[in-house]
């Protein structure tokens, strides 16, 4: 995980990857072929020269709202990937980087300026299809344990994380509609606890009928 790309070699396509190791050793890996992800940063280095405060990614730190701390009553608002909000499952204020995210951002905002504020308390919901679906909701960095229903190894399975006895995040492969249940139960306040998971409650069976319409929640 520590090691570092030295050179790419081949003639007109990548044949071999020479790597430096943790140890400062060079080693060659053939390949076949080469993926890249360089990832992407917040472009909001002209609001250094102004007055808002930048987070350490670049980010700007928001309400639940999405009004931008320090600037509440000036109504400036932040959406999208720029924004640290508080997630709904763990309280903690992160970025989101996903379109459906800032879709959700722009609906919330348009309401409030639209005179009828609602706390944005949608969890963020994910997807990959690469023959088979995986899908994920809810904010797993920091957990503690994770609860597996199913096999991994059969590719159909549903995955709790878990901090102390709160699900914070689920992931699953061909067990749907179970992300999408489940990142409604967080949403509401809803969700089964670890030990009740553990214990065999089915998210699946939590009846929210009398709780998705509430006003209360973007």
């Amino acid at each position: 995980m520590q090691a570092k790309v030295k050179k790419l070699s081949g003639s007109t396509n990548v044949s071999s990857i020479t790597i430096t190791d943790s140890s400062g050793s060079d080693k060659t890996l053939e390949a076949d072929a080469v993926i890249m992800g360089i990832g992407v940063a917040p472009a909001t280095e002209f609001l250094k020269s102004g007055p808002f405060t930048l987070e350490k990614d670049g980010g700007i730190a928001v309400d639940e709202y999405l009004r931008v701390k320090g600037f509440e009553d000036a109504g400036v608002y932040a959406i999208g990937d720029i924004a640290h909000y508080p997630q709904a499952p763990t309280g903690d204020s992160l970025r989101v980087e996903h379109w459906n995210v800032a879709n959700n951002h722009g609906r919330a905002v348009g309401k409030t300026i639209a005179g009828t504020p609602q706390p944005f308390k949608k969890v963020p919901i994910f997807w990959s299809a690469q023959g088979q679906q995986l899908r994920y909701c809810g904010i797993g960095a920091g957990h503690e344990d994770i609860i597996i229903k199913g096999s991994p190894d059969e590719m159909k399975f549903v995955a709790y994380y878990t901090k102390g006895d709160k699900v914070t995040a689920v992931s699953s492969m061909q067990n749907d509609p179970i992300v999408s249940k489940c990142s409604e139960l967080m949403r509401l306040e809803l969700m089964p606890s670890a030990s009740e998971i553990r214990a065999g409650k089915d998210p699946l069976s939590v009846d929210i009928s009398s709780s998705a319409g509430s006003s209360k929640l973007a």
